[in-house]
């Protein structure tokens, strides 16, 4: 399952992807006039897109596939598609 610097080197890598990215995307919203930047959605899209990057980043997929990590991966996998189809359709998954 990994020791505790396996984990917070995922948050860590996980944590500056995802304030990266939501940086990002908040600028290029703000310059085109879109929709108000940092809806929840979005956050929270980005944050399981960090986890999964921190995941796979720290143990590669081989090893969050297998048995504990992937019931770790696969919800988080689970999760960053049913909100990246939600963001698709412009509404949230109930």
């Amino acid at each position: 399952m990994g020791t505790i610097g396996d984990w917070l080197s995922v948050f860590l890598q996980g944590g500056f992807w995802c304030i990266l990215t939501i940086f990002l995307f908040a600028r290029s919203r703000e310059s085109s006039f879109l929709k108000p930047t940092g809806q929840i959605r979005d956050v929270l899209f980005w944050v399981l897109a960090g986890l999964f990057f921190g995941i796979v980043g720290t143990f590669s997929l081989q090893r969050a596939t297998h048995r504990p990590l992937v019931f770790v991966t696969a919800p988080v996998f689970a999760g960053l598609v049913i909100m990246g189809c939600a963001l698709r359709r412009g509404r949230v998954v109930r």
